[in-house]
């Protein structure tokens, strides 16, 4: 990507219909949802950097030298192709696999699990920012320092979706597919014990297209607060044309 795709790329707003392809599976409710994901999460990197925890130099050390921003953004592209090359989130599937659906589903889960951990592997450098002692991050670690932070309380919607439970009993394969329902079971470190709640097979599948769409808009969003600082560095270097100002 050359540096007048990266300024226009980060110029550009988001819009809920660039995800139009997946509105069949949702309703009003859902979309209104969509469209907050979309504002949400742009005040919450622009908040994030404020607090001087989101860190340009962390997303792009280096951002001066254009073979190392290609690097960079091309590493970005790898990463959210690799998501979308698991993701089976387009329910027609269920179609081809009448006969097993349940074979459809496994895959629908791992894709979650996929989801919830690059979700929180892009909060990486935030989050290590928040607290240097974190050595390895964990769904459990970006709750408590993101989305059960009191001082962030108001971004806490944004991950809804993500429901650690389930994730980590996909991890462990501690679940069952029965009855319409998929059965996860957990340690519950409140109670001292092992736990299982169900949620039913369709709506799964709807929080997993919402989680899905989530990651690409929070991807789109990550670097936008930055914008004005990335057009200084590429107008400084000659990457770009200086704006004239009027």
């Amino acid at each position: 990507m050359m540096p007048e795709e990266h300024i226009k790329l980060l110029e550009k707003t988001l819009l809920k219909d660039k995800y139009q392809n997946h509105f069949k599976y949702l309703s009003k409710d859902d979309l209104t949802e969509i469209e907050t994901y979309i504002s949400l999460s742009l005040k919450l990197f622009t908040k994030l950097k404020k607090d001087n925890f989101h860190k340009l130099e962390n997303r792009y050390p280096n951002l001066k030298n254009t073979s190392n921003l290609n690097q960079y953004l091309d590493r970005d592209q790898r990463k959210i192709g690799n998501v979308v090359k698991t993701g089976l989130t387009d329910l027609a599937l269920l179609e081809k696999f009448k006969d097993d659906p349940e074979i459809v589903i496994r895959f629908k889960l791992f894709e979650y699990a996929i989801l919830c951990e690059s979700i929180v592997l892009l909060f990486e450098e935030i989050i290590r920012e928040i607290n240097p002692r974190i050595t390895y991050l964990t769904i459990e670690k970006f709750m408590k320092n993101i989305a059960d932070k009191e001082v962030y309380k108001d971004f806490k919607s944004l991950f809804k979706q993500i429901n650690k439970n389930l994730r980590n009993a996909i991890a462990h394969s501690d679940f069952e597919i029965k009855d319409n329902n998929i059965i996860y079971c957990y340690w519950d470190s409140n109670s001292k014990e092992y736990k299982s709640e169900n949620i039913f097979i369709k709506d799964f599948q709807i929080s997993l297209v919402k989680l899905s769409i989530l990651f690409y808009i929070l991807f789109e969003q990550i670097d936008k607060p930055f914008l004005e600082e990335i057009k200084k560095i590429y107008e400084s270097e000659g990457l770009i044309e200086k704006e004239v100002q009027k």
